[in-house]
């Protein structure tokens, strides 16, 4: 474990040497944006299928539900309803995306 230790040390040591401190912070920042939007995807996908159970599990079944911008906006709006409309679309437009590929 120590031998490990101390290359991982070296490692440390020559990636801060050999990268420009902009380049680290791009590159964090990259990694942590992706991770967050990650999170924030999951949950739109959490609450897209939470609705779809609420709507199964009441007694007036919708006559069509179809897989549509306008309905994954409709869902965004009421998880996101203190948000801007700038936002909401975004958030509508991830969603949508992530969910038809």
């Amino acid at each position: 474990m120590e031998t490990f230790l101390a290359h991982l040390e070296k490692i440390f040591e020559y990636v801060a040497t050999a990268t420009a401190p902009e380049d680290v912070i791009d590159t964090l920042y990259d990694k942590i944006r992706t991770m967050t939007e990650k999170s924030v995807i999951q949950r739109d996908i959490d609450n897209f299928i939470a609705y779809f159970k609420l709507m199964l599990s009441t007694a007036r079944l919708p006559k069509k539900l179809t897989f549509q911008p306008k309905l994954i906006r409709a869902i965004v709006d009421r998880t996101y309803a203190e948000f801007t409309d700038q936002a909401q679309e975004f958030r509508a437009k991830q969603l949508y995306n992530y969910l038809k590929d």
